[in-house]
């Protein structure tokens, strides 16, 4: 990530830059519009005499991405409901899926599977009948296995604990830091593309976010 040192004004300039790098990967005007707000609210904090560390950027950026969430942050079932066992389903059926093609098929899921239970118990034909349409099998697959290892182990609950959520089938760090922080309000990074472009863009920083060891550097900041 970007380290302190830009020479004076340096950081104003490569902001500005990255303000419009992420205002055109919005698909709207009034999108790009919120984005450049919320960059200006960020930018009120940079001075060209004293560039702003690293962690002065991120830690800019904590209250303008909260209020930019707070008015348009989408009305979605999981959301209204954050209990662990949707947290998780949710997050399993939003890879490499868009949103609003999992909204009917996350309904027509919780009403067959209400909970980890009677996931556990389900049938492979009705289960495959379910996710059907949505792809990528083995992710409803490991959805069974984590289930049955979820009665086995924990009582038919997903652990309150960020490392033992990651042991459970096809749960990664991503998957297991959504259930942790959103579910059970711990502490923990869940970091995927999205956040990896807003904090390259907000500090500046022109690493490959396609990497590793980006993805690693962000979930230690």
């Amino acid at each position: 990530m970007a380290e302190r040192g830009h020479k004076a004004g340096g950081g104003i300039k490569r902001f500005g830059a990255a303000e419009k790098r992420m205002g055109r990967a919005m698909n709207t005007e009034e999108e790009q519009n919120q984005f450049s707000d919320f960059f200006r609210q960020l930018k009120y904090r940079e001075d060209p005499r004293h560039p702003l560390t690293e962690e002065e950027r991120l830690s800019g950026a904590v209250n303008p991405l909260l209020f930019w969430y707070g008015e348009n942050a989408r009305d979605l079932p999981w959301r209204r409901q954050p209990a662990p066992y949707r947290v998780w389903v949710s997050e399993i059926m939003l890879q490499q899926t868009r949103v609003e093609a999992v909204k009917p098929y996350f309904a027509r899921f919780m009403e067959a599977c209400p909970d980890i239970s009677s996931l556990a118990r389900i049938e492979e034909e009705q289960l495959m009948k379910l996710w059907e349409g949505l792809g990528y099998y083995s992710r409803a697959r490991n959805l069974k296995k984590a289930a049955q290892e979820a009665v086995s182990l924990y009582e038919g609950r997903l652990p309150a604990d960020f490392e033992k959520l990651k042991k459970l089938p096809g749960i990664g760090p991503y998957t297991a830091g959504a259930i942790a922080s959103i579910a059970y309000q711990i502490p923990v990074p869940a970091v995927d593309g999205n956040v990896l472009r807003v904090i390259s863009r907000v500090s500046a920083d022109d690493s490959d976010i396609m990497k590793q060891s980006t993805r690693s550097k962000v979930e230690r900041a």
